[in-house]
C-alpha cells in the first residue's frame, strides 16, 4: 500500500555517494582555473612586463603579482590594450609608497 507522503519522498543517496559525484566537477574547476592561469602566464610574462616597463628582479615580481591581469580581461582585450593596462598599472604602482610596494615574503617556521 503506498501513501500520498512515500510517493512524494525522493531518493537521496548517502552522504558518502554524494560527495562522489560532486568531485569530477571539483576536478575540472580546478583545472580549468589552472588552464586560465597558464594562458595568463603567457602572454603577461617578465620579458614582457619589463620591455614595458623600467623594473627589475624583485621589484618587478612585485609588481607583476600585484597588477596580475584577469583571464577575462587578458582574452577580451587586444595586445595594445595589455600595453595601456600595463602602463596604467605602473603610474599606480609608482605612486604607492614605497613600504605598500613589496609584497610580503614567506618565511619558514623553523619552530617545529
Amino acid at each position: 500500500m503506498c501513501t500520498a507522503k512515500a510517493r512524494s519522498m525522493r531518493y537521496r543517496p548517502a552522504p558518502g555517494l554524494a560527495r562522489k559525484d560532486a568531485t569530477p566537477v571539483a576536478s575540472k574547476k580546478f583545472f580549468d582555473r589552472e588552464e586560465q592561469e597558464r594562458h595568463v602566464d603567457q602572454v603577461y610574462t617578465r620579458a614582457y612586463v619589463s620591455s614595458l616597463v623600467p623594473l627589475k628582479g624583485s621589484e618587478l615580481e612585485d609588481f607583476m603579482f600585484m597588477f596580475r591581469p584577469t583571464y577575462a580581461y587578458i582574452t577580451a582585450n587586444n595586445g595594445p590594450s595589455l600595453v595601456v593596462y600595463v602602463n596604467d598599472s605602473y603610474k599606480k604602482f609608482m605612486a604607492l609608497p614605497p613600504e605598500k610596494r613589496k609584497m610580503p615574503r614567506l618565511v619558514a617556521d623553523t619552530t617545529q
